[in-house]
């Protein structure tokens, strides 16, 4: 398993973007989301964000589709479990936390479509 620093990543998030100029709102998000957790965000898409800096987030240029870029991402990922996200939602407060804090192999999120906010009314299942 890769760690970030001297200790194991939680979660890595891998978001295939066009919309570089969302990332700092989508990462603050995270940041209020996954307060107890440790994590990363892998961004991948053909442009950077040249004036966004964060020390939790990768970027990996690509021009493939974001199907391609989620299978890709894949291999630079350094987190216990794994989330696909889009660059145009945001993370409620604490959603992250209290899905990782499920006892659940697989977990369910809903989300509000074409809103500003995913994972706005979500609800914990558990799966097999």
């Amino acid at each position: 398993m890769k760690r970030q620093g001297n200790k194991v990543v939680d979660l890595s998030i891998i978001i295939p973007s066009i919309r570089t100029n969302k990332w700092e709102e989508l990462i603050s998000s995270v940041e209020s989301s996954c307060t107890k957790h440790s994590w990363e965000v892998i961004f991948i898409g053909p442009e950077d964000n040249l004036t966004f800096h964060h020390p939790k987030v990768k970027f990996i240029k690509d021009f493939g589709s974001p199907n391609i870029c989620q299978h890709k991402a894949m291999q630079f990922s350094e987190g216990k479990t794994l989330h696909i996200f889009s660059d145009d939602c945001l993370f409620e407060k604490g959603a992250i936390d209290e899905c990782l804090n499920s006892k659940a192999h697989a977990v369910v999120a809903n989300y509000d479509e074409g809103g500003d906010c995913a994972v706005a009314n979500f609800s914990l299942n558990y799966c097999y």
